[in-house]
């Protein structure tokens, strides 16, 4: 007697003799629930494909997501890639949309946000100096 496994699309049910192939074909529904709520980039600017969403996770650099329900659905998909989401490298809280950069010097993604309060502080050092000198 020989036991066979078949595995099941959750969203599809559509069967599969291989559970990697089920869920890349699981995978594949979920990035069709991204388009129009993710941009991906890499670090030349071009706008990656989501068709191809394992390529897209792994040398993106940067992430634009409208809205927290395609955060999960797309760090889940880094998770079962064995990438760092970006939410995990980020400490303040996060307001969707949001956008994310990679930092290879710091091997980290930052937020946006957090980025414009540093340049805001650091600005308003910079101004006060100056007027420091004008004074």
């Amino acid at each position: 007697m020989t036991e066979i496994h078949t595995y099941r699309c959750d969203i599809c049910g559509k069967a599969f003799d291989n559970e990697d192939d089920c869920r890349e074909h699981e995978m594949e529904h979920d990035a069709t629930k991204l388009k129009g709520a993710v941009v991906m980039l890499d670090p030349q600017g071009e706008v990656l494909s989501l068709d191809d969403i394992h390529t897209a996770i792994e040398i993106t650099y940067a992430i634009y997501v409208r809205c927290k329900e395609a955060a999960d659905i797309l760090w889940k998909m880094f998770d079962s890639n064995g990438y760092c989401t970006p939410i995990e490298d980020i400490e303040t809280s996060v307001q969707y949309p949001a956008f994310f950069t990679y930092d290879e010097d710091e091997c980290r993604w930052q937020y946006m946000r957090d980025l414009e309060e540093e340049y805001n502080r650091l600005l308003k050092l910079k101004i006060t100096a100056e007027n420091a000198l004008l004074h």
